[in-house]
């Protein structure tokens, strides 16, 4: 069953991303991290079988859906739509090609369609999003480009994000999210600020009202029970 919907398991997260640096390593600003490359290199095994990762561009998906991953037989798809670059952009492309490698990666993709509620969807996409954001801009990483009292204005923010890759949007949110751009502790949990992130204020506030965690953060949130394992194939 997949696990509570309050809390991500920061240390699977870091683990994950871990792999998939070292799948395809980086060197901002003349390397950015290829994410095709990574598909290549990643070898996921889910309760004794081994899958393989393509990436097809198609025309049969709507332009709005961008992209979707699925099982078929011992490959994992990803499909996207035909041109992808050319509609949405170099950047957009990359960070969409490790969302969905994070979806793959985090197990989403082994889920029964009938567990798949709106709600376990939104929770799968805010935990995406952070495995996409610790591989792509890492905070250590960002941190080496400051220097004490820097003013960090939109040119600055703009030249990181050409430097690692990402569009504006995706650098500024990471600067924000990390607290380095401005103190925010609204993600991390009350009661495992070191391994949880929150991905709901509200749960949170009621953690806090409470004094004490949600029984999903402590009990199935710790481990979601996916049983995925990730590993990396040798270099061609």
């Amino acid at each position: 069953m997949v696990g509570g919907i309050y809390c991500v398991n920061m240390n699977k997260i870091k683990k994950a991303a871990n792999i998939l640096r070292k799948a395809a390593p980086s060197f901002p600003p003349s390397i950015h991290y290829c994410a095709e490359l990574a598909s290549k290199r990643i070898k996921i095994c889910y309760k004794k079988n081994s899958y393989d990762i393509k990436i097809v561009e198609t025309d049969l998906i709507p332009y709005q859906v961008e992209a979707a991953t699925f099982v078929d037989g011992n490959d994992i798809i990803i499909i996207m739509v035909e041109d992808y670059e050319k509609y949405y952009g170099e950047h957009r492309k990359r960070w969409t090609l490790v969302h969905e490698l994070s979806h793959i990666c985090l197990g989403h993709v082994f889920v029964p369609e009938s567990l798949l509620t709106n709600r376990v969807r939104w929770y799968f996409d805010k935990e995406a999003n952070k495995l996409t954001r610790e591989v792509l801009l890492p905070k250590h990483d960002l941190e080496s480009f400051l220097f004490e009292g820097m003013n960090l204005t939109p040119v600055r923010k703009s030249f990181m994000a050409r430097t690692f890759g990402v569009s504006f949007d995706a650098m500024k949110n990471a600067l924000r999210e990390y607290g380095i751009t401005e103190s925010n502790n609204n993600h991390l949990c009350l009661f495992f600020p070191g391994q949880f992130e929150c991905v709901s204020i509200n749960a949170r506030k009621r953690c806090k009202a409470r004094k004490l965690p949600h029984k999903e953060c402590c009990f199935k949130k710790l481990d979601n029970n996916l049983d995925v394992t990730i590993s990396l194939k040798d270099w061609f």
